[in-house]
């Protein structure tokens, strides 16, 4: 985990460095004999378990548990091919259904249920024998990171006046799975549209895709800026001051950009590649588009251009809603949690 004296990985993510001087990360983590002991004492209450492959430790303490008759739940995301390289990806695509599978087919017929962090995210978690029953969609939801900046003025985006071009925002990294491209690729069929002064974007980050999309911008001419990694103050007047906000994933397991956008009250474009997609739907944060289709994005960005009042009545919503809030999501998992006991024990 990267702590006090390491802020290398925030700051590859575009975090200044200061920002986290007063930062400090603690990691507790017993050996798994210890944690074996720990649940042998606790045998008979139900547990949760963060992973159940691709770590010794959570295998053994699950292998534990059914030796034990422990009740438990597993809560994880469900696996994602997120690899580059055609071959690898060929693999792991064949490595999913079958050995995978197989490596996870007890912790699987054992866990009472599935809570998923990449949301709906249904068809990889068949692939390695979940059962549609037994999975339970949820995701991630840190607080808004207003609240990380408690001192630093924001306005109201109700007070802003929305006039101008429509403003869309993207923000993280630039990865070939993230695909910022996408955004830019819809920008150009609008303006082949003769759309081009009804909106503008806004790409902020910096990555592998960087030097492409900004090659397209400049062949196109496109009305499209990348200011690059930005300060979390900037990133946070970015998200208030921008319409709508653009996910463009398209293999991501949830997207925790997506609930700062709908933290700060901007509503959303997401990409069904996306875990975050779930919740941009069922809390009627905005609007989908098929994954890594440039033409779907840029019909949905078209509508919107031409029916502002839409973003408008997304706008209003999401300044009035508290659904995406740690609290919110706390009381929800614990609703999840007490229905399958019952189950459990009806």
């Amino acid at each position: 985990m990267c702590g006090k004296s390491d802020p290398n990985l925030r700051a590859m993510a575009g975090f200044r460095s200061s920002e986290f001087l007063g930062a400090s990360f603690v990691i507790q983590e017993p050996t798994i004999d210890e944690a074996k002991g720990l649940l042998n004492d606790r045998a008979s209450r139900l547990h949760a378990f963060t992973a159940y492959y691709g770590s010794v430790f959570f295998e053994a303490l699950i292998a534990e548990a059914v030796k034990l008759n422990a009740q438990f739940f597993i809560a994880a995301e469900a696996p994602q091919n997120m690899q580059k390289d055609a071959l690898r990806r060929m693999v792991k695509e064949i490595w999913i259904p079958t050995l995978l599978r197989w490596r996870v087919r007890r912790s699987v017929a054992e866990s009472l249920f599935f809570v998923c962090y990449s949301g709906e995210s249904l068809g990889r978690l068949q692939q390695v024998g979940w059962q549609k029953s037994k999975i339970e969609p949820f995701g991630y939801y840190p607080p808004s990171l207003a609240s990380a900046r408690p001192d630093l003025h924001l306005p109201s985006r109700l007070d802003a006046t929305r006039a101008g071009p429509l403003h869309f925002l993207a923000t993280g990294a630039h990865d070939d799975h993230k695909s910022p491209i996408t955004l830019v690729e819809a920008a150009a069929i609008l303006c082949a549209q003769g759309l081009g002064s009804r909106f503008r974007c806004t790409i902020a980050g910096n990555g592998k895709q960087t030097a492409a999309m900004r090659d397209l911008v400049t062949q196109e001419f496109l009305p499209v800026e990348f200011p690059g990694f930005v300060s979390l103050e900037d990133l946070m007047r970015l998200y208030r001051g921008a319409d709508v906000f653009v996910g463009t994933g398209v293999d991501e397991p949830w997207g925790i950009r997506i609930n700062d956008a709908i933290l700060l009250g901007c509503p959303v474009i997401c990409s069904t590649g996306m875990g975050a997609c779930t919740d941009v739907i069922r809390y009627q944060a905005g609007w989908a588009y098929d994954s890594g289709s440039a033409e779907d994005l840029a019909q949905v960005m078209r509508r919107l251009i031409e029916e502002r009042d839409a973003v408008q009545q997304v706008n209003h919503h999401l300044v009035n809603s508290s659904d995406l809030s740690p609290d919110s999501q706390a009381q929800r998992l614990l609703r999840i949690i007490m229905r399958r006991l019952g189950q459990r024990l009806a």
